[in-house]
């Protein structure tokens, strides 16, 4: 009797842990997905590539705004770059030059102190840019941003400072 019992209490046991299994299976799948405002918010750098009247390109907070003439040309390297304060971005502030991509890495580590969660956005405005390609682009940033052990890019368009739409890169 005590042997019978003893397994119908494993049984119900066993029962209870698939069942709780199978319910939180169906729990995590039925979860919302992030939307690009969210997912922007949890990267630790974004390079926003745009199209700008001048010729560097800027830091401002977390946002880097990389000029598309520059990621067009033949070689992402070296680039201008200007930090500027968020609070006051028409104060100019002496000009940087990068020359590598690990010059890049450690630029952006001096900015934003460990970069992990990277966001890559190409605004409208690049189609403005003559000679400039997406795909060749894209390329370029990510064999960068990879280089950050751990780290991790998602792919952003965005028109006017708002995202349209968000895919995983790595």
């Amino acid at each position: 009797m005590k042997n019978s019992f003893s397994k119908s209490v494993v049984r119900a046991f066993s029962l209870f842990v698939l069942l709780l299994g199978v319910l939180s299976f169906f729990g995590c799948s039925s979860s919302p997905k992030l939307n690009a405002e969210e997912i922007s918010d949890q990267c630790d750098v974004i390079i926003e590539v745009r199209h700008m009247g001048e010729t560097l390109s800027m830091m401002v907070g977390k946002t880097f705004y990389l000029n598309s003439a520059q990621a067009a040309s033949s070689r992402l390297f070296p680039m201008q770059v200007t930090v500027r304060d968020p609070e006051n971005v028409e104060h100019v502030t002496p000009t940087r030059t990068i020359v590598s991509e690990e010059n890049f890495i450690e630029f952006l580590r001096l900015c934003v102190p460990t970069p992990v969660i990277f966001g890559i956005v190409f605004d409208s405005s690049v189609k403005n840019e003559m000679g400039f390609d997406e795909a060749e682009v894209l390329e370029k940033i990510k064999a960068v941003t990879s280089k950050i052990d751990g780290g991790s890019a998602y792919l952003f368009h965005g028109e006017s400072g708002v995202w349209k739409d968000v895919q995983k890169l790595y």
